[in-house]
């Protein structure tokens, strides 16, 4: 099989592509940092395999074997990713593959690309999403404490559409940003509750 039969494009093509051309198409520069995510995806999505009966139970555990292997080696530097193979999912595939061998394919089984891509994505993104919610509580602490500091310190306010300046207390002010900070919060906990994982993918052939 040539280089180019390889790709999940390239049954049409006898030869690959040049370098350039590779090197601009793939995604692996960017989308690696959801590494942990596809495995930890791929590995739920063949725990549900094995316990549904669709592949055996053997199988899956040997796909979950490696794809356990591969988490912790990502987890300690130590998986190289190839451009070669465009994309995250691709990288992960071929990866497998050389530790458990053609076995690896059928952790497609009853999953499209946009299902994966889809679940990734959201997993990625509920990971930062909670890291934000750390970060704004840690803001909110800090602000409060800062408040407790200035209950009766008086400082000038200026409003933009007035030009005169009047009293008001930095405790005041504080607050309110404390208050914006905790709808930002709430904002954040209603994105990670509604992404959902997964999509599922329709072919009709005439």
């Amino acid at each position: 099989m040539t280089k180019a039969n390889q790709k999940l494009w390239g049954g049409r093509f006898e030869a690959g592509l040049e370098k350039w051309v590779e090197e601009f198409g793939a995604s692996i520069s960017f989308d690696q940092k959801m590494a942990e995510f596809d495995l930890k995806g791929s590995i739920a999505h063949v725990t549900m395999l094995g316990q549904t009966g669709i592949i055996s139970q053997d199988e899956a555990d040997q796909i979950k074997a490696g794809l356990k292997e591969l988490l912790v080696d990502y987890q300690v530097g130590r998986l190289a990713f190839d451009v070669a193979n465009e994309d995250i999912h691709m990288n992960m595939e071929s990866l497998l593959t050389e530790k458990i061998g053609p076995l690896a394919g059928k952790l497609h089984t009853a999953r499209s690309r946009n299902d994966q891509v889809a679940t990734d994505m959201h997993l990625y993104l509920k990971a930062k999403l909670e890291e934000v919610i750390g970060k704004l509580h840690n803001l909110r602490s800090a602000l409060v404490d800062l408040a407790e500091e200035h209950v009766e310190t008086i400082m000038p306010s200026l409003s933009p559409l007035v030009t005169t300046s009047w009293p008001t207390i930095i405790c005041l002010l504080v607050i309110a940003s404390v208050l914006n900070l905790m709808f930002s919060t709430q904002t954040c906990h209603r994105w990670v509750r509604r992404l959902w994982l997964g999509r599922p993918f329709l072919s009709i052939v005439n």
